[in-house]
C-alpha cells in the first residue's frame, strides 16, 4: 500500500464511505485503484484509436491522390513510348530513303558512263581519251558536246540526289533531336512513376500498420470495457461482503465460537519470524518473499507458517478474528487501517511497545505504530488469530 498518501477514487469511493463507515478492505481499495487505472487505459485507448482512425483516413487520402499521379504519369510514359515508336520507324524509313538515294545515285552515275562509252568510245579506247582522238575539228567539238551533255546530266543528277540526302538528313537530325528529347522525358516519367510507387507502397505499409494498431486499440479498448464492468461489479460485491463482515463481527454467536477456536502460537517465533523478511520490496499482489508482498500477502504468509490460515485480502482479513480494542493490543495481533480508500485498505502485524510489522510502499519494515501521526490517524481497528 502506498504509505502516507491520501486518495479517494471518484465517486465510487464517496459512495462507499458512505456505505460502509468503518470496514472496507485492502482487496477493495485495490480494485478503486484498478478500476481508475482500467478507465484512463480506456480514456488513452479511444484517443489512441481516435488518432489512429485520423492517421488511417489522411493516409487513404494521401494514397488516392498519389495513384491520381501514378495513373497520369502511366498514361503520360505511354504516349511518350507510343512516339518513340513511331519516330523509331520514321528514322528507320529516312534512313532507308538514305540508302535508297545513294544506291540511285550510284547506279544512274554507272549509266551514264556506260551510256558514254557505247557513244564516244573506239573500240578499247578510253572515253577521256575520245576527244584526242577526233578525225577533225568539227568531230573533235561533236565530241566535246556530247561529253558536256554527259557531264552535264551526271552533275545534274548528282545535285539531285544530293540535295534529297541532305533533306533526308536534315529531316533525320531533327527526328533524332525528337526521340532524344521524348527519350529523356521518358526516363524522367519512369523515374517519377518508380518515385510514386515506392511513396504508394510505403504508405500503404503505414496504413496497414495503422490498420492493424486501430484493429489493436480496438480489441484492448474492448478488453478494458469487460474489465472495467468486472471490477465494477467486484467492487460491488466487496461492498456487500464488507458489510456483511461487518455484521458478523457483532455476533455474539461468531465470536464466541471465533474465541474457542484461537489457535496457541509462539509469539515470539512469529514476530521474529515476521521480522526476518524485513527489507523485502513491497510488490502488489505479492504473496511469497520472492520477488515479495503486499501488506496482506506477508500477514497470510506469516500466520500460514504457523498452521493459522487466514484470508488473502486485506477485507476478508478484517472479517475473521476476535476484534480486540486498542488498550488490548498484544504482540501478534492484526492490526487495520484506513489509508487512500474508506475502510480497511493496509494491515500489518503489531509487534509490541508502539511497533509494527509490515509491507508498504517503503518495502518491509518494522514503524511506529500510534507514535506516528500518519499511521495513528488512520489506525481503525485490530483483530486477533492466536493466543
Amino acid at each position: 500500500m502506498l504509505r502516507k498518501t491520501w486518495m479517494f477514487v471518484g465517486s465510487i469511493a464517496l459512495l462507499m464511505s458512505c456505505l460502509i463507515p468503518s470496514a472496507h478492505a485492502d482487496s477493495l481499495s485495490q480494485k478503486q485503484k484498478q478500476l481508475s487505472n482500467l478507465q484512463n487505459k480506456a480514456s488513452q485507448t479511444t484517443h489512441q484509436i481516435t488518432a489512429a482512425k485520423a492517421k488511417a483516413q489522411s493516409l487513404q487520402v494521401s494514397i488516392n491522390q498519389n495513384k491520381t499521379k501514378i495513373a497520369a504519369v502511366s498514361s503520360e510514359i505511354t504516349t511518350e513510348r507510343n512516339q518513340l515508336v513511331q519516330l523509331t520507324k520514321e528514322l528507320q524509313q529516312l534512313n532507308n530513303e538514305i540508302t535508297a538515294s545513294q544506291q540511285k545515285l550510284q547506279s544512274d552515275t554507272n549509266k551514264l558512263k556506260t551510256i558514254l562509252r557505247a557513244q564516244v568510245e573506239d573500240g578499247n579506247v578510253p572515253y577521256l581519251d575520245v576527244l584526242f582522238n577526233s578525225a577533225s575539228f568539227s568531230d573533235f567539238l561533236s565530241r566535246m558536246e556530247l561529253l558536256t551533255r554527259v557531264a552535264s546530266a551526271e552533275k545534274s543528277l548528282l545535285n539531285q540526289v544530293k540535295n534529297l540526302q541532305g533533306q533526308l538528313k536534315t529531316e533525320q537530325a531533327k527526328q533524332q533531336s525528337n526521340y532524344a528529347a521524348i527519350a529523356a522525358k521518358s526516363t524522367q516519367l519512369q523515374a517519377l512513376q518508380q518515385q510514386y510507387l515506392s511513396l504508394e507502397h510505403q504508405q500503404e505499409l503505414s496504413l496497414a500498420r495503422t490498420n492493424q494498431n486501430l484493429s489493436f486499440a480496438e480489441k484492448q479498448r474492448g478488453i478494458l470495457e469487460s474489465q472495467i464492468k468486472l471490477t465494477k461489479n467486484q467492487i460491488r460485491q466487496i461492498q456487500l461482503a464488507t458489510l456483511e463482515a461487518e455484521a458478523k463481527m457483532k455476533n455474539q454467536a461468531y465470536l464466541g465460537q471465533a474465541e474457542a477456536s484461537l489457535k496457541s502460537v509462539n509469539v515470539n517465533a512469529l514476530i521474529n519470524y515476521a521480522e526476518s523478511f524485513v527489507g523485502l520490496p513491497y510488490i502488489w499482489g505479492g504473496t511469497t518473499p520472492n520477488p515479495g508482498f503486499d501488506c496482506s500477502g506477508f500477514t497470510q504468509f506469516v500466520f500460514a507458517h504457523f498452521g493459522v490460515y487466514i484470508a488473502r485480502d486485506t477485507w476478508s482479513q478484517f472479517a475473521e478474528g476476535v476484534p480486540v480494542s486498542r488498550n488490548n493490543l498484544q504482540p501478534g495481533d492484526v492490526v487495520f487501517f484506513s489509508t487512500y480508500a474508506p475502510g480497511a485498505s493496509h494491515v500489518g502485524i503489531y509487534v509490541g511497545n508502539d511497533m509494527m510489522v509490515d509491507s508498504e510502499d517503503a518495502g518491509l519494515i518494522v514503524t511506529p505504530l500510534f507514535s506516528d501521526p500518519y499511521w495513528a490517524s488512520r489506525y481503525i481497528g485490530a483483530r486477533r488469530y492466536i493466543k
